[in-house]
C-alpha cells in the first residue's frame, strides 16, 4: 500500500518575509543547533543535581554554607541556560512575518512564563527599537539596530542586534500589521 504524502503547506501559512541573518552576526560557529541544545540540557541537569545536593546537605544537617554554595551554583546555571542562552539564540534565529502575526524564537521556559512564539497584533503592545548613528554611503544615518517586543502583560522579548536594512523592512511590515513602535 502506498504511503500517503503530506500536503504542502497552505499559502496562508507561508511567511510573507523571512529575515536573512548575516554571518557576521552569528556567534558560535561550532556549537549550533543540536550540539548547543545538548549542552543546555546538560546544564539543566547540573542545576537540578545542585538543588538535589543542597537538599541533601540540609537534610543531613551539614553546615549551611554547603547548601548555600549549591543553591548559588544552581541559580547561576539556571540563569545561564534560561536567560543568557536564549538571548544568544534569538540573535541567530530569523524573525518570520506572516499575514496575521510574527514568529519569534522562545524557549519552553519562556512559554511557561507567558511569552508566546507566534505574536499577533492583539498580543503585542508595541515594539521598542534602539537606533544608532551609522556611517552609510549616504552619510551618517540614524538606523535601527536592536528590536524588543513589548507584550500586553508588559513582558519583553529582546531580539538582540539585527541587520539595519532587514530591521527597517521588518519594522515597516510590523507597522502594516498594526504593531507600532513605542517610545523608550
Amino acid at each position: 500500500m502506498a504511503r500517503r504524502r503530506r500536503g504542502s503547506p497552505i499559502e496562508e501559512e507561508k511567511p510573507i518575509y523571512t529575515e536573512k541573518i548575516p554571518l557576521s552576526l552569528m556567534p558560535r560557529k561550532w556549537m549550533r543547533g543540536k550540539k548547543w541544545s545538548r549542552l543546555e540540557n546538560l546544564g539543566r541537569f547540573v542545576g537540578i543535581f545542585l538543588i538535589f545536593m543542597a537538599v541533601l546537605t540540609a537534610a543531613y544537617d551539614l553546615e549551611i554554607i554547603y547548601s548555600a554554595i549549591f543553591l548559588i551554583g544552581a541559580v547561576l546555571v539556571f540563569y545561564i541556560t534560561e536567560v543568557l542562552s536564549p538571548d544568544a539564540q534569538r540573535v541567530i534565529r530569523p524573525i518570520r512575518v506572516y499575514k496575521n502575526g510574527v514568529l519569534v524564537y522562545t524557549t519552553s521556559f519562556e512559554k511557561a512564563l507567558g511569552k508566546r512564539s507566534f505574536l499577533t497584533s492583539d498580543d503585542v503592545k508595541g515594539i521598542k527599537v534602539r537606533r544608532m548613528n551609522l556611517q552609510t554611503e549616504e552619510g551618517i544615518q540614524n538606523l535601527p539596530t536592536h528590536l524588543t517586543f513589548v507584550l500586553n502583560n508588559n513582558m519583553k522579548i529582546k531580539m538582540g542586534r539585527r541587520n539595519c536594512t532587514e530591521l527597517q523592512t521588518i519594522i515597516g511590515m510590523l507597522d502594516d500589521l498594526g504593531i507600532k513602535e513605542i517610545g523608550l
